[in-house]
């Protein structure tokens, strides 16, 4: 006998923890995972923060240097969605504190995996192909 049970526990745990996970863009280029967990653990319990970097190899002076670099955004992963709703309510399009040397407000969304965006994405570029508008001249 097969049984679908564990499985399915494992989808609804994935789906309840989904939405935990925050995308964050337009971060300094200065700012430490350290500062960003403290900044957004105001609003509740964070369970871990990334900032995505890239290295540059490079030489000064002759040598092989790696200069570590921050992309300008990071994720952040809330114990529960509650607080990572109010997050994305308080700080999205917002000049936050520990951010300054961005000149850009923070954006806060919902992390979504590569091929749910693009459906999204798609979705949303269908509706506006949709849309059709009249403009109605009169006593020409």
């Amino acid at each position: 006998m097969v049984t679908t049970k564990p499985i399915e526990n494992n989808n609804k745990l994935n789906q309840e923890k989904k939405d935990c996970n925050l995308y964050v863009k337009n971060l300094s280029i200065e700012l430490t995972e350290e500062k960003m967990k403290e900044v957004f653990s105001k609003v509740g319990e964070v369970k871990s923060v990334k900032i995505d970097k890239y290295i540059l190899q490079t030489k000064i002076n002759g040598e092989n240097v790696d200069i570590i670099d921050s992309r300008g955004f990071g994720y952040v992963c809330f114990t529960n969605a509650a607080d990572a709703k109010k997050t994305i309510e308080e700080f999205n399009e917002k000049k936050l504190q520990g951010f300054e040397t961005s000149h850009l407000p923070v954006l806060v969304s919902k992390f979504m995996p590569k091929n749910e965006r693009k459906q999204y994405l798609s979705k949303l570029q269908e509706q506006q192909n949709n849309f059709v508008s009249f403009l109605y001249i009169s006593n020409l």
